[in-house]
């Protein structure tokens, strides 16, 4: 039996209404997938006692740094000043919170976390 799969890949993100851009001005990630025993150190699941709740936690700077290899067409303003966010790297050192929904997407896609995929289409 053989079983296939693409080690990489470009991805549109659904983030903030990205999809609905014209095409050449899309942003799209080049994204390099994890093997299987890395997949499971990037992410897990914690237990806050004090809400008695059970989120999904990730090693966001392993999967923004390792397996985000290129960005094209995202640009970050802080304080006036606009610069380019050429790869996950630059992306994690961001200190943007308007492009936290944009990490969190990537770090769901790159784990293939379907649960989280689907909590996100249910919101």
């Amino acid at each position: 039996m053989r079983v296939s799969a693409n080690l990489s890949e470009t991805y549109i993100p659904k983030f903030n209404g990205n999809r609905d851009l014209p095409v050449e001005e899309q942003i799209r990630v080049e994204l390099s997938f994890p093997t299987l025993s890395q997949r499971g150190s990037l992410s897990g699941y914690k237990f806050d006692p004090g809400k008695n709740d059970i989120s999904v936690g990730f090693d966001t700077i392993r999967i923004l740094s390792n397996h985000v290899k290129q960005i094209f067409n995202l640009e970050d303003e802080m304080n006036g000043k606009v610069i380019s966010i050429p790869n996950g790297k630059e992306l994690a050192m961001s200190k943007n919170p308007g492009l936290m929904p944009l990490v969190e997407e990537l770090e769901a896609i790159v784990t293939k976390r379907e649960d989280i995929e689907e909590d996100d289409e249910k919101n």
